[in-house]
């Protein structure tokens, strides 16, 4: 496989002189002709939810706080998560007082979503998940369950990995069909202790798209691991492996949440970013069709820089990325900012070729 990046931006996110701040890891998606961040306030004394909206034309807008109408909103400290089916955008976070996965959703349409538009969805029929644990955010995806679109929701369970599905019905509810408290494999339950990240992605070239979870396991080291959806049940629970260094295969390692983001390409499938274990750069990896394995290890400060001008991308919190018009654009706070919590953006240019 031949790789091709070029890195340009590592700027501040700056809406009317302003820069957001967060001390969690923020989701990034793209919706319409927008790329949308959320991301929790570090206010623990009034949690919320923020946005930001950004397209080449309009440049970066919002930086507001998420409501329903105005009269409430969505009360969280942890990392939010955003999944799509059809024309309808949805929103996930754990809330604050009910210690429940909360959902919002809003429709498409030809500019930004207003922050005051968005929508409560309840809970028609099934229960909740539940969780006390102060610490981990949630992941969510779009995938079909019984043939139905759905939204899995991955996230940690005490110790152990966990999931939950979610059915929207047609009268703006939900329908928890699927809560399991912890996730079984042939190798065990998987154990970790950082929010799971998710995405859909085929794990064969034409070949059929996956529920695929990293999660950062138990102990000290914090090997990065992986599961995945088989149709039936899940496989896996074991360390990722990447190419060889020294003639010895590689365990990514970090004690951050990572962040996984699905590419519309030929041959390669997803893209890995976390941060290292034992620095504040952030690393790259890709998954490509034809070792069907994770390729690289790339430090996102060794990539050029447009321009010739270094690009040194660090975060001791965590990143979000999506892919927008044929770049992927990450999100991160930054540990060049003052306490390392104000939101920055670099732009990748990749082309990858077999």
């Amino acid at each position: 496989m031949t790789y091709k990046f070029q890195l340009s931006g590592d700027l501040p996110i700056t809406v009317d002189g302003i820069v957001p701040t967060t001390n969690q890891a923020p989701t990034v998606i793209q919706f319409g002709a927008y790329v949308y961040v959320f991301f929790s306030n570090h206010d623990s004394s009034n949690p919320s939810l923020w946005q930001l909206a950004w397209n080449p034309s309009a440049g970066w807008t919002g930086n507001d706080r998420v409501s329903f109408g105005n009269s409430s909103w969505p009360q969280t400290v942890k990392s939010p998560a955003a999944a799509i089916i059809g024309s309808t955008l949805y929103l996930a976070w754990w809330d604050v007082d009910t210690a429940t996965i909360q959902l919002a959703s809003s429709g498409l349409s030809d500019g930004p979503i207003s922050a005051t538009g968005w929508s409560q969805v309840p809970v028609s029929a099934g229960t909740a998940p539940i969780n006390s644990d102060t610490g981990p955010g949630v992941a969510m995806v779009a995938y079909p369950y019984q043939n139905v679109d759905s939204l899995w929701f991955f996230y940690m369970n005490g110790i152990y990995v966990a999931y939950a599905i979610a059915q929207p019905n047609d009268v703006g509810g939900v329908n928890w069909v699927a809560n399991v408290g912890s996730i079984s494999t042939d190798n065990g339950n998987p154990v970790g202790n950082a929010s799971p990240a998710a995405t859909v992605a085929p794990l064969t070239a034409g070949g059929a798209a996956a529920s695929y979870v990293v999660f950062v396991g138990s102990g000290s080291a914090g090997d990065l691991n992986y599961i995945v959806w088989n149709g039936t049940g899940f496989s896996g629970n074991e360390h990722l492996q990447l190419p060889p260094s020294h003639f010895v295969e590689q365990t990514p390692q970090t004690n951050r949440p990572p962040c996984l983001v699905s590419l519309a390409d030929k041959t390669a499938s997803m893209m890995l970013l976390y941060k290292g274990r034992h620095t504040n750069d952030i690393l790259l990896s890709v998954y490509a069709y034809g070792d069907q394995r994770w390729q690289l290890n790339m430090d996102m400060a060794m990539i050029p820089g447009a321009g010739g001008k270094p690009v040194m991308p660090e975060t001791d919190i965590g990143m979000g990325a999506v892919i927008y018009n044929d770049q992927l654009l990450v999100v991160y706070p930054s540990q060049q900012s003052p306490g390392g919590q104000e939101l920055y953006f670099a732009n990748v240019d990749y082309a990858i070729s077999s």
